[in-house]
């Protein structure tokens, strides 16, 4: 009986603490979802305090989103998945022009230093950028060459390479994967062929498109192998009979602008411009971007317009960053560059001359751009 009392009353005990647990357990699971919220007590050049995790809305949404701006979370997981698939993680931290968040002063970072331009606070207030640092970053902008060219290379060597990459095609013939350090054929490739999964390699590449021209600018054609998922530009080596993969772009919003550049556009709304070196590595890109959130007040539509300063490889021709840059810029760390807000009118002017370039790409590309049978044959 006495040993019939006491398992009683272990039970009993064992109960109540799970029961505990649970009630914590769920406490902190309330206290976690009203910390994902950002607060913001915001006064311009006032005192700014701010809790954030993940945001509930995205950047990139058409009009007809707009209207459900706070349930976006999925196309917000899908930015950042877009972003990690570009080749902004091969920044640089060390970097001394664009000031990290451990040089920064701690009433300044607290204020201005996000993980993502997508932890921005743009439902609690972002400045805009004074007209001093509009004129810096118009100046900027101005020593980008945003605009680009599709040339065919020498003639004389054009069907030399033509052939070379005929041969390359069918996969028999290795190519060099700078990213990987190895050696790898087409069939490697990760998107090769993965939307064309009952056929075989040979029938895939007959499917794709094929963009033949002088990427690199060193008077050769590269081959660049397209689908609506990505696009693969080829250079042959003919000095050492070899090819090398160099340039990998793998989302479906990049795309050609000309000799050494290319673009990412998602949605129309979200922006990157990418210059390379002849080596296919990164020597600056520009970011910029809407977004579109609901005002709290007018409970109207409203897009926040934001543009960063170029981002350089070259450490010496960075820009530098001004005290003023810093309070009133928005630090993206992934980036590494300061965003400013600035009016939809000045957005427009500085970016006139991307917009027109990716119009202009898309017209002068179909020259360049053919069916396997066009460039190959049969």
């Amino acid at each position: 009986m006495l040993t019939e009392n006491i398992r009683n009353k272990v039970i009993k005990a064992v109960t109540v603490v799970l029961i505990a647990i649970l009630a914590i357990t769920i406490m902190y699971y309330i206290f976690q979802v009203k910390d994902r919220d950002v607060t913001m007590k915001d006064k311009i050049g006032g005192e700014t305090e701010h809790s954030f995790s993940t945001p509930t809305t995205t950047v990139n949404i058409n009009n007809e989103q707009m209207k459900s701006i706070d349930n976006a979370q999925y196309n917000n997981e899908l930015n950042i998945s877009d972003l990690n698939d570009t080749k902004n993680n091969k920044i640089d931290n060390t970097i001394e022009s664009y000031v990290v968040a451990s040089d920064v002063k701690d009433e300044v970072k607290n204020k201005h230093t996000y993980k993502r331009w997508d932890y921005f606070p743009y439902h609690s207030g972002i400045q805009f950028a004074n007209e001093d640092i509009f004129k810096a970053i118009k100046k900027a902008f101005a020593n980008i060459d945003f605009y680009g060219e599709f040339k065919k290379g020498n003639m004389d060597v054009y069907d030399f390479y033509k052939e070379k990459y005929k041969q390359f095609i069918t996969n028999e013939v290795a190519f060099f994967d700078k990213e990987e350090n190895k050696e790898l054929y087409l069939g490697d490739l990760s998107l090769i062929g993965h939307s064309y999964q009952n056929k075989s390699l040979d029938d895939c590449l007959k499917e794709y498109s094929y963009i033949f021209f002088d990427m690199d600018e060193d008077g050769a054609p590269e081959l660049c192998i397209t689908d609506i998922t990505f696009c693969y530009v080829f250079k042959y080596i003919p000095d050492k009979n070899e090819f090398i993969l160099w340039l990998k772009l793998e989302s479906t919003y990049y795309g050609l602008i000309g000799t050494k550049k290319t673009y990412w556009n998602r949605l129309g709304d979200n922006h990157a411009f990418y210059k390379y070196d002849e080596s296919g590595k990164d020597e600056y890109t520009v970011h910029f971007f809407m977004y579109y959130i609901t005002n709290e007040i007018t409970e109207e539509p409203e897009i926040i317009h934001m543009v960063a300063l170029p981002y350089y490889e070259n450490k010496e021709e960075q820009v530098i960053i001004t005290e003023d840059m810093r309070i009133q810029g928005y630090f993206d760390e992934t980036l590494q560059v300061y965003y400013f807000r600035v009016t939809e009118e000045q957005y427009e002017e500085l970016t006139k001359d991307y917009m027109e370039s990716l119009t202009l790409a898309q017209k002068n590309i179909k020259e360049v751009t053919f069916t396997y049978e066009e460039l190959f044959g049969e």
